[in-house]
């Protein structure tokens, strides 16, 4: 996983924090209920071919600290909801959901029902 660093200050020291990108995509509008219902069949090969032909537009890259990945796709999901207001300010975007695509490095995650499926790697 390829990832940068941002520096921080701690107690007048300068230290690295090792950070890596996560790719948010939504399914696009026409393919949305067809990308649940695959989510829910566990057919993650449909999300992909879906993906791959272009059914899914990138919203949203988070740059998180390296770390436990179900961790950090649990927070990628937290802070794409729609819960007081839009998590996108005046740029109008729907939560996350079920079918929907976070990239890690070379691997692609599948929103599911409870929790996260590894859809496939590059």
């Amino acid at each position: 996983m390829q990832g940068h660093l941002k520096g921080e200050i701690v107690m007048g020291k300068k230290q690295s924090t090792r950070t890596a990108a996560y790719e948010l995509y939504h399914s696009c509008d026409e393919v949305f209920d067809a990308a649940m219902d695959y989510a829910r069949k566990g057919m993650s090969f449909k999300i992909q071919h879906a993906f791959l032909t272009r059914h899914y537009e990138h919203v949203h890259t988070f740059h998180l600290p390296v770390g436990e990945s179900e961790d950090n796709l649990e927070q990628v999901f937290y802070k794409s909801q729609n819960l007081e207001r839009s998590w996108r300010g005046a740029n109008q975007c729907r939560s996350s959901s079920v079918g929907d695509v976070i990239k890690v490095g070379k691997e692609y995650w599948i929103v599911a029902r409870e929790g996260f499926i590894l859809g496939w790697s590059e």
